[in-house]
Order: structure tokens, then C-alpha cells, then sequence
């Protein structure tokens, strides 16, 4: 009996150490290494260049959010030529949620509230009051993007070649309307298709009937991709994780230690009966010798 008891204590302490150490393990950090852009109406041509933009604007937001409207108007105002544009919807109340926008926002960067702007997978702007300083952090970004060594279009066949061995991210966007406003999202984001850096020749035609919009296509290091605030000033965003979240999401979330814990205080509550029996019937046997 006390063989039993030891091996299941001993048991609930590995579950509790194995827990902790897998928790204290890093996740790799993820960069966005190279982004290009290519128009649809270029596509179909017999050749295609796309071109390289000096910063990639991912903006996350949700029909329903009304501080949303001001800072696409922010975004709006921008070159969308030498800065690319995605427009995310991660949350699932909207018509147009992509499924890809969620993953990014939750894991990738971690996000929390919308709206939120990452810009080029390293500076952050949450609310609409940071939103205004938009134009400052484009100015202050200076990353230098390359990666992609070709790319390019022939009659909807995508060439491509890297030499980093990283997966090519192929972001469809086109202009879709607002679920409750007279207005358009010029760059949302649609769908997505990931090729490996073996898939160096692929038609697409299929993929993009009767599409039109803008091609982005981003070489990244998967992985978490640490975000930095550019702003000072508070937030004021809406925050997404508490709206979407289901019951199921919060229970794949929740801490890997505090469940070891918790299964090691209910194996422990399970056997002190067994030991007070244990006790019980030690005793009598005693007393019977005597």
C-alpha cells in the first residue's frame, strides 16, 4: 500500500515539474524578413514585376468597432504604394473574419485590443489616439527588407526563389465592402496560401478567379514576433480577447503549472482516505499482536 501511494506522489511531482519546465521553454521569435506586392490587374500579363515597399501596415479591426472608422480613415490617407496595407478581421462577429487574421493577432503578435496597427512586424499603435501618430512611426521605421531573390508572374504562374529556406506567405486583398457603413476596406485580407521554399513554381489561376485587388507576399521566420510600443500616450483600444474568447478558448489558454497544481492537490485530497484506512488498519493489526 505504501509502494501505491508512493508511485502515485511521485507521478503527480513529475507531472507538476514536466508542466513547469515545458512552460519555461521560449517560443522562437518570428520576423517578417521581406514583403513584396503585386496588382491583380498585372497578373494575367505574359510578365509581372512586383515590387518592393519601404513598410508593411497591418491593421486589425472589426466592422462592429466604432473607434475603428477613425483610424481607417488614418490609414486611408497614406501612400499605399511604398507603404502595403493589410487590413485584418480577427473577430468572429464579423461577416468577413478570416480565420489566418485571428491566428496572427492571437498568436503571432499576441495582440489584445483593436483596433491595432503593427507596423512592419516590430512597432505597435493601439486606439485611435495612438492611431494618430501613424505617420510619425512610418517615418521612424527603417527596416530593410530582402530575402526574396525572384519573383514573378507569367500568365498566373508564380516563379519565386530564396535563399533562406523560409515559407512565402501569400496574402490576397481586395476592396470589400463594410458590413453596416456605406463605405469599403480597400486592402482586406481574404485568404491565404503558404508555399515552402520548394514550391518554386506554382500556377494560381485557379486560386484567383475572379479576384481582383492586391497580392502581398511576406518571407517570415515563424514565430512569436516581439512588438514594441511607438506610443506613450493610452491605449483606448477594445478588447478582442475578452469578446471572442469561448469557454474552450480559456481552457487551452490557461497555464500549463497551475493545471499540474491543481491535478496534484486532487490526487493528494484522493488519497488521504487511503491513508487514514491505511493508518486504521495498521493500528489494529498492532493491537491484535498484542
Amino acid at each position: 500500500m505504501v509502494i501505491i501511494l508512493t508511485l502515485i506522489l511521485i507521478s503527480s511531482s513529475s507531472l507538476f515539474v514536466s508542466a513547469e519546465e515545458s512552460n519555461t521553454v521560449q517560443n522562437p521569435t518570428g520576423e517578417i524578413v521581406d514583403i513584396m506586392a503585386i496588382e491583380s490587374n498585372c497578373i494575367a500579363n505574359e510578365s509581372c514585376q512586383p515590387w518592393r515597399p519601404n513598410n508593411l501596415i497591418e491593421y486589425f479591426g472589426a466592422d462592429w468597432c466604432e473607434p475603428c472608422e477613425e483610424v481607417e480613415h488614418i490609414i486611408e490617407q497614406i501612400d499605399n504604394e511604398s507603404n502595403l496595407v493589410i487590413q485584418h478581421h480577427p473577430s468572429v462577429f464579423d461577416q468577413t473574419y478570416l480565420n489566418h487574421s485571428k491566428f496572427r493577432f492571437d498568436l503571432e503578435y499576441r495582440l489584445i485590443f483593436i483596433p491595432s496597427i503593427v507596423i512592419n512586424g516590430d512597432w505597435l499603435l493601439t486606439g485611435s489616439t495612438q492611431a494618430l501618430e501613424l505617420n510619425d512611426a512610418i517615418s521612424s521605421a527603417n527596416k530593410s527588407f530582402s530575402g526574396i531573390n525572384y519573383l514573378e508572374f507569367d500568365n498566373y504562374t508564380l516563379n519565386w526563389s530564396t535563399n533562406s529556406g523560409l515559407d512565402l506567405k501569400i496574402w490576397k486583398t481586395e476592396e470589400v465592402r463594410h458590413e453596416l457603413e456605406n463605405r469599403t476596406l480597400p486592402f482586406l485580407a481574404t485568404e491565404v496560401l503558404t508555399l515552402d521554399s520548394n514550391q518554386t513554381e506554382v500556377n494560381l489561376s485557379m486560386w484567383l478567379e475572379n479576384w481582383t485587388g492586391r497580392l502581398i507576399f511576406t518571407l517570415e521566420k515563424p514565430g512569436l514576433m516581439p512588438l514594441t510600443s511607438f506610443s506613450e500616450n493610452p491605449t483606448g483600444g477594445i478588447s478582442l480577447t475578452e469578446l471572442d474568447n469561448s469557454n474552450d478558448d480559456s481552457a487551452n489558454n490557461e497555464n500549463p503549472s497551475k493545471l499540474a497544481m491543481s491535478v496534484f492537490a486532487l490526487l493528494l485530497l484522493s488519497i488521504i482516505p487511503a491513508l487514514v484506512m491505511f493508518r486504521t488498519l495498521q493500528k489494529t493489526g498492532f493491537e491484535e499482536d498484542e
